[in-house]
């Protein structure tokens, strides 16, 4: 059970570390970077503080750094949203055409 646990936080602390180096060398649409850039260091600064605290790291105090962790997840996922837009926009343009001849 100790073993899980530890490789478990382990797969965790090298997911984290991934997306902050996703959010700061990937490029990025500029209002994306305004959301990663920060976030990345925010993340890493809370993290130092809670590692050099003089109080006993709990589950419970790394709950501080989730928020910047799904930030820097939303921006580093590309999405294929805009592309599926410009293809319904497309289909309905069509219609419209097929409906102005008819």
């Amino acid at each position: 059970m100790d073993n899980v646990v530890f490789y478990g936080l382990l797969t965790f602390g090298l997911g984290a570390l991934f997306l902050v180096f996703l959010g700061l060398f990937q490029s990025k649409a500029s209002r994306l970077y305004v959301i990663s850039v920060p976030a990345s260091f925010v993340f890493l600064f809370v993290l130092a503080l809670l590692l050099f605290s003089q109080e006993p790291l709990h589950g419970s105090r790394l709950i501080l750094i989730l928020p910047f962790l799904l930030l820097l997840l939303m921006t580093s996922i590309r999405g294929e949203n805009i592309q599926l837009e410009e293809l319904v926009v497309g289909e309905e343009r069509k219609f419209q055409l097929y409906g102005k001849n008819l």
